[in-house]
């Protein structure tokens, strides 16, 4: 009889115990949300120290979290969420077999940085780029990219115009546009106009400028008022190719030699 005793008077402590420790602890709870928006920040991180070590918990998809079985006490709650200022709220008091609401609004985090300045420079020596200029230019024009001139077998750049639609190269240097005379053309390098390369009249010479030079070649046929207006048959309009500002620095070879024996 007193073993059986013993034991039910066991099983009782135990479950008083358990009662009490119960009863000792309590639960923080609450809602994490971005200050800007209102939205809630899903996995935002809570947590707490208890008796040195920490103890703590994710936000689900709501927003919303809670820290269970927290020992009776006052703490201090922190709260971090990626990219948010972090906050810190004190003295969140627990009671015993109670729940605490501790709703909390993270502010997204600034940081002031230098000035970053991204340069790129437009392709113009593609097919692609000289369909897209002339779709976008606001006069009638046609032309050449380098990517066709290196397709073909050119020397100057008279050869390279004679494939424009409207263009005639005459005595393999000077052109017609639109069977218009050499005197009333135009002509610009990389937007310099050029003078005559001729004593006797006004024309230019596009045998002197060699097929790789150049970027790309066009003709404007009509008149736009940001360009020379001093022409009747077209205005050519060449570019060269861009040359690199410096060298490339190649690492020095090393030769070895193998003795033999």
């Amino acid at each position: 009889m007193f073993p059986r005793f013993s034991l039910w008077l066991m099983c009782t402590i135990l479950c008083a115990v358990s009662v009490v420790a119960q009863d000792a602890t309590g639960t923080i709870s609450g809602k994490v949300t971005d200050g800007e928006t209102g939205d809630p920040l899903v996995r935002a991180t809570v947590m707490i120290t208890v008796n040195g070590k920490v103890k703590g918990t994710f936000a689900d998809s709501k927003g919303a979290y809670a820290l269970r079985n927290v020992p009776v006490g006052e703490y201090d709650v922190r709260f971090r969420f990626l990219g948010f200022q972090e906050k810190l709220m004190k003295r969140v008091v627990v009671q015993a077999g109670k729940t605490v609401n501790a709703d909390v609004v993270l502010k997204p985090e600034r940081k002031m940085t230098a000035d970053v300045v991204v340069e790129a420079k437009a392709a113009r020596e593609t097919e692609a780029a000289i369909l897209t200029q002339r779709k976008n230019a606001a006069q009638v024009s046609d032309g050449v990219s380098e990517q066709e001139i290196k397709r073909q077998t050119d020397n100057d750049a008279g050869q390279v115009l004679k494939r424009v639609s409207g263009v005639t190269l005459v005595g393999d240097k000077f052109v017609y546009v639109r069977g218009i005379n050499e005197r009333y053309n135009n002509t610009t390098l990389n937007g310099a106009s050029l003078a005559s390369t001729e004593n006797d009249k006004k024309a230019f010479a596009f045998d002197m400028f060699p097929a790789e030079f150049l970027q790309n070649a066009s003709v404007v046929k009509s008149f736009t008022p940001d360009l020379p207006g001093n022409f009747a048959g077209g205005l050519v309009q060449l570019q060269t190719v861009d040359f690199p500002d410096g060298y490339a620095v190649r690492a020095p070879q090393v030769t070895t030699f193998a003795a033999r024996t």
